[in-house]
């Protein structure tokens, strides 16, 4: 299933059911892809109200955190990844302290999040990882520069 047609479902599944916080966590993963920032947050942020205790709420987390990476909002972003980092190992929270910190050139903090990234394993080991599944070009440019910045190598 194309993302097109993943936020087409998720937005169903919330539609049907409006309190299944599993519903709001894939309407928030790819409204993120989709650059739909705004669509995402809210839907996150649903899903956390709803369970917030879920076993995975550490990738719940961490895609809040690549929302408010991607709206700039580096400050709140490295908070929620530290969240995220805190309840487990998970690429996506190293992945955006990495790119915060380089935004926010603090070179030390993120060239340490790149290194716990790559140790944390997955499939992120590059920029050309990370950016493939958003579609629009400024969130890959805004994500390939903070992650340059960090050190991540591009492919």
């Amino acid at each position: 299933m194309d993302q097109n047609g993943a936020a087409g479902s998720s937005f169903k599944a919330v539609e049907l059911n409006p309190n299944m916080p599993w519903g709001h966590f894939a309407l928030a993963v790819a409204s993120l892809y989709q650059g739909q920032l705004g669509t995402a947050l809210t839907a996150i942020d649903m899903a956390l109200r709803l369970s917030p205790n879920d076993p995975q709420r550490f990738a719940w987390l961490a895609t809040r955190a690549s929302a408010l990476f991607l709206l700039r909002r580096y400050d709140e972003a490295i908070q929620t990844a530290l969240q995220s980092r805190n309840a487990h190992r998970f690429t996506t929270a190293s992945r955006v302290l990495a790119a915060s910190y380089g935004q926010l050139d603090l070179h030390r903090q993120a060239a340490m999040a790149v290194v716990e990234m790559l140790a944390v394993g997955g499939t992120e080991r590059t920029i050309a990882d990370v950016i493939r599944p958003f579609t629009r070009m400024a969130d890959r440019e805004h994500y390939s520069e903070g992650l340059r910045k960090a050190g991540l190598p591009e492919t």
